[in-house]
């Protein structure tokens, strides 16, 4: 019984962490410490300074119903009043119609055929930066070339879809965002 009880208080103490003992080792180990620090910060600083700045525009779009908005204006108001007497009245279902409108200017079709008409293909493809002194988008011109009338519009699609968000937000409305390394591109595209 005696064993059992030395055994106990001998896993007690093993659970202990010293303090004195945690201090000297990260005080011996301050220079790795400090060099690591400083190796991931400067390039953490020379990786972000070589990114291209990417430039967002957005658009708010507010669902609309296929009903009238006077009639099912009217309705919301007494729905509550109808719900206490077990009456249901019909609403006006804009999530369904955010859902269908995100769904269409997310296909191909949509694309191919609002989209694309409308936008410069390099401007998609071929960017290689935007030049904000002069105001002009310099171009890859290996991709420039091959980009003139060879690629297709599943490729176009794939590519646009790297700058296109759109998504619903939690009031209803729908936020389409363009990422693009040209802000007057970014504005134009939304």
């Amino acid at each position: 019984m005696k064993e059992i009880d030395d055994k106990k208080n001998e896993n007690n103490f093993d659970d202990q962490i010293d303090l004195r003992e945690l201090f000297f080792v990260l005080v011996h180990g301050r220079w790795i410490i400090a060099t690591a620090t400083i190796f991931f910060l400067i390039s953490g600083i020379i990786y972000s300074l070589l990114l291209p700045n990417i430039y967002k525009s957005e658009a708010l779009l507010a669902p609309v119903d296929g009903s009238s908005s006077l009639v099912s204006g009217a309705f919301d108001q007494y729905s509550g009043l109808a719900g206490l007497a077990g009456i249901s009245l019909p609403s006006a279902d804009t999530s369904s119609n955010s859902k269908k409108a995100i769904e269409v200017m997310n296909s191909l079709s949509f694309f191919e055929n609002n989209i694309m008409p409308k936008i410069f293909l390099p401007d998609l493809i071929a960017v290689k930066y935007w030049d904000s002194k002069k105001n002009v988008i310099i171009y890859d011109e290996s991709i420039y070339k091959k980009s003139s009338n060879t690629t297709s519009t599943q490729k176009s699609f794939e590519s646009f879809k790297g700058h296109f968000i759109i998504e619903k937000n939690d009031n209803g409305y729908i936020v389409l965002s363009i990422n693009h390394q040209s802000p007057n591109i970014a504005k134009h595209w939304v």
